[in-house]
């Protein structure tokens, strides 16, 4: 391999390590939050059903949402993402058989 398809193989790999990143990062956002509503919502649901108004309903829907958007993110982006790690993997190969 000349040095131009070296380069540009590394090029590539770094452009898969920041969108693999890219995804991880926002999968990594969705689920913080997801846990952060779940637990709001658990310690609300403990409260006498007397004291419950809209905070409760407010905090389901907020979580619903939140699993909601990880399944479509999960759904869109892990097909994806099993490929760039494979190409990665592949890349990585090629680079150490230059070495």
């Amino acid at each position: 391999m000349d040095a131009d398809q070296l380069n540009e193989l590394t090029m590539w790999k770094e452009e898969l390590e920041a969108r693999k990143a890219e995804i991880e990062n926002r999968q990594l956002t969705i689920e913080a939050k997801l846990s952060k509503y779940k637990t709001r919502l658990q310690i609300a649901s403990t409260i006498n059903e007397d004291e419950k108004s809209s905070i409760l309903e407010e905090l389901r829907k907020i979580v619903g949402q939140y699993k909601n958007e990880l399944e479509e993110f999960l759904y869109t982006n892990k097909a994806e993402l099993v490929e760039i790690k494979a190409i990665l993997k592949r890349i990585e190969e090629r680079l150490e058989d230059e070495e």
